[in-house]
């Protein structure tokens, strides 16, 4: 009864200090380079906000994401690939190519080694459709890799969907014989 005096006689408490936050406007795909439509500022309380969220939308634009960022989410640091690795990779990829971003299936016994080709296939259960064959890539961490494509190849990949299960192989026949974890 106390505070409730207090409200009446000073007012109503003050409001928390609150920032905007950098949200997904729509799902983010791995790989796929963040645009300025991509995202929006929300006003979020201060107390509320994660150490490794963005309060500057210029800060992740162009930045690839690592790993799915769903719409309305924040937008953390830790979702995203390596600003300056991702910098790195793009200058060693020729003009009539660009980079991707894949996760390696790590149920997957066979992994390629640097500076070997790769394909990509998809899966769906016992279902495997080799969707690329003999693409360069680079490792981008324990988990990563960055395939580089051609447009009609980047095309094909997206057209596979977010949701794809994809796994990347040697392009070698010890490499076709991979035997995905049934999820």
């Amino acid at each position: 009864m106390w505070v409730s005096f207090l409200w009446l006689a000073c007012g109503a408490p003050p409001e928390p200090p609150s920032v905007f936050v950098v949200v997904a406007a729509r799902d983010l795909n791995v790989g796929v380079p963040i645009g300025e439509e991509d995202v929006i500022g929300v006003k979020m309380d201060i107390r509320y906000v994660p150490d490794d969220v963005f309060l500057d939308p210029t800060v992740v634009v162009g930045r690839v994401p690592s790993s799915r960022i769903l719409s309305n989410e924040l937008i953390r640091g830790r979702r995203l690939a390596d600003g300056e690795l991702q910098r790195m990779v793009e200058g060693l990829v020729p003009r009539d190519k660009q980079v991707r971003t894949v996760a390696l299936d790590e149920a997957v016994a066979v992994e390629p080694e640097a500076g070997s080709l790769v394909e990509v296939w998809q899966v769906n259960g016992a279902e495997r459709t080799r969707l690329l064959e003999q693409v360069s890539f680079l490792r981008i961490d324990g988990r990563l890799v960055a395939l580089t494509l051609t447009d009609p190849q980047a095309a094909t990949l997206v057209a596979a969907g977010a949701d794809a299960r994809l796994v990347v192989v040697p392009a070698t026949a010890a490499g076709m014989n991979f035997q995905p974890a049934v999820p």
